[in-house]
């Protein structure tokens, strides 16, 4: 967290959420629940409340409101994204594991005297497979 002191008496606070535990700080709590989109507590200070009262759709202008929805749009393309390129990129780590680990069989397989053949036939890979496994590694 740091303070910065602004023009006209103004203080402004900048708090770092990556590693900053909320809970544990009272002052933040009402601000998190406000920018997480969450409903606001009962005991939200004045200037919180003000807050949501200044986001509700029912308070805006057409204009305020079209820009509003533009915004929720974005972020909830952007979370489609960041899940799709999440399961993705599980799905590219399993696979790529499941060759590393191929490759371990093969090469633990072949040090301990088995043919191509053997190891192609208890793997249920080619022998091309089986030898450019090896040739990996």
């Amino acid at each position: 967290m740091s303070k910065i002191q602004a023009y006209n008496g103004i203080d402004l606070t900048f708090v770092s959420l990556r590693n900053y535990s909320i809970s544990k700080d009272e002052r933040f709590k009402h601000w998190w629940r406000f920018f997480r989109l969450e409903e606001s507590f009962a005991d939200a200070p004045e200037v919180v409340r003000e807050a949501y009262e200044a986001v509700n759709p029912m308070n805006m202008t057409e204009e305020e409101r079209e820009i509003a929805e533009l915004a929720k749009r974005y972020q909830d393309d952007y979370a489609a994204d960041m899940s799709t390129a999440w399961i993705e990129g599980k799905e590219e780590g399993e696979k790529k594991g499941r060759a590393e680990g191929r490759y371990e069989l093969v090469s633990t397989m072949h040090e301990n005297g088995l043919s191509i053949e053997e190891i192609a036939r208890y793997t249920n890979l080619t022998e091309a497979e089986v030898e450019s496994a090896l040739r990996v590694l």
